[in-house]
């Protein structure tokens, strides 16, 4: 419409236009009011027409890029359905073992010498709490999730390390907070306590002796920073670490955890963000908002 209109009324120009005056007689010899018109819709046309043009530039920069993070989630999200699937068949599949090792153990107890049995005890701890995650998963997945509600940051963090002390006795992650963190609310809900859980247990993996937990505020969200002194992710995969499965070490892991962990703490609203500790090692940033929005 824009396009017709104006050839319009630029064809209607030639048959009722009014002529500008002529210039001043000082200027008639230097001035041509023809050839200036020229040059102004040539400046104005050039303008416009490289404006738009760099203007679909950015756009379609923006596209490409828009278009490369869909499908990196879609691909992530095919990784974590293939997870779950497995995961659901593995917990199908380890009822009866578990059941059959704590069995086992309770007749075991009987005989070993007393130097034993508290080995032995701590062996049948962790059956128990092998059985008991298993029915919560089941039980979370029959009731289509599990419920969340808002907790101060610092005991979502305190509820998640007493988990870990039942999972991992030999370790003492060292945690700190200040009294801003104290009076920070978060949704919490099972999914987020487990993959904060994974992301602990990771540093764990990497340096038993030394693993810090820090919770603070910063512009109206939480970040609990991990810390750990591991041989750290190479630069090469410290971007990549969280969306799609890798390792950094030549062990068995695959960072399935971290990248379970990424994409629900993304679903909660935040991120993690992997950088390199001074001195070794690695540190994770899980950042999530605020329910109250103020850091203190």
């Amino acid at each position: 419409c824009l396009v017709i209109l104006t050839v319009f009324l630029y064809g209607s120009l030639l048959e009722s236009s009014v002529p500008l005056p002529e210039p001043p007689p000082q200027l008639a010899s230097q001035l041509s009011l023809h050839l200036f018109g020229m040059w102004v819709n040539f400046v104005l046309s050039a303008v416009l027409i490289a404006g738009f043009v760099a203007y679909l530039s950015a756009r379609l920069r923006q596209s490409q890029q828009d278009l490369r993070q869909v499908r990196e989630q879609n691909l992530r999200q095919e990784q974590i359905l293939a997870l779950g699937t497995l995961a659901a068949g593995a917990a199908h599949e380890l009822g009866t073992p578990l059941a059959t090792m704590a069995v086992v153990m309770a007749d075991l107890e009987q005989d070993v010498p007393d130097a034993l049995k508290g080995e032995v005890r701590l062996v049948q701890q962790q059956i128990g709490i092998c059985k008991d995650k298993l029915a919560q998963l089941v039980q979370e997945v029959r009731q289509g999730g599990s419920v969340a509600a808002n907790l101060p940051a610092t005991a979502f963090a305190e509820r998640v390390l007493a988990q870990f002390s039942l999972l991992r006795p030999t370790v003492t992650p060292v945690l700190a907070y200040g009294a801003a963190a104290a009076r920070l609310l978060i949704r919490v809900d099972r999914q987020l306590e487990q993959a904060l859980l994974n992301l602990v247990d990771n540093a764990a993996d990497a340096s038993p002796e030394d693993v810090a937990v820090d919770v603070r505020g910063h512009h109206g969200r939480v970040l609990i920073v991990i810390a750990d002194r591991g041989p750290g992710f190479p630069a090469s995969l410290a971007a990549a670490a969280g969306n799609r499965i890798l390792s950094s070490s030549t062990d068995d892991g695959l960072g399935i955890g971290l990248l379970l962990s990424n994409a629900t703490v993304e679903r909660h609203g935040g991120d993690v963000r992997v950088t390199p500790r001074p001195g070794g090692g690695s540190i994770l940033t899980l950042s999530l908002p605020a329910e109250n929005g103020h850091d203190g």
